[in-house]
């Protein structure tokens, strides 16, 4: 019985041990490099304004959502656009002749087409993480 308390009280003080580690090796991670924005929520973030947005719809059935396209008010290197919760991701890219004429602002285009069709009926929320 004495052998087993000891393993047991070895098990502890390793996962004490590791669990101090991890705690002291996150809280001396300092967050994102001056000078860049990251942003992700369902309500405003400081990050980046979002401003433009406008839906392009399928000629042919006009409840398919084939596209979206916005303007964020300073360059980013990765966006993403979700449409429904819990849903599909779609990539955007950046429209760089349209980011020409608004900058330091950039116009991105989202392909909703791409793996799940985006839907009007399905669209509950417009979520669009961003970073540089």
């Amino acid at each position: 019985m004495y052998g087993l308390s000891r393993r047991l009280a070895v098990v502890i003080a390793a996962v004490v041990v590791l669990g101090g580690a991890s705690y002291a090796f996150l809280a001396a991670l300092s967050g994102l490099p001056s000078g860049t924005h990251a942003g992700a929520a369902q309500v405003s973030v400081s990050g980046y304004t979002v401003s433009n947005l406008g839906y392009t719809y399928n000629s042919s059935n006009p409840d398919d959502i084939d596209q979206v396209s916005f303007q964020l008010d300073a360059d980013a290197g990765v966006v993403h656009l979700q449409l429904v919760g819990s849903g599909a991701w779609y990539a955007c890219s950046k429209d760089a002749v349209a980011s020409a004429g608004v900058a330091p602002a950039t116009v991105w285009n989202c392909d909703t087409t791409a793996g799940t069709q985006a839907t009007v009926t399905a669209q509950d929320e417009i979520d669009i993480v961003a970073h540089t």
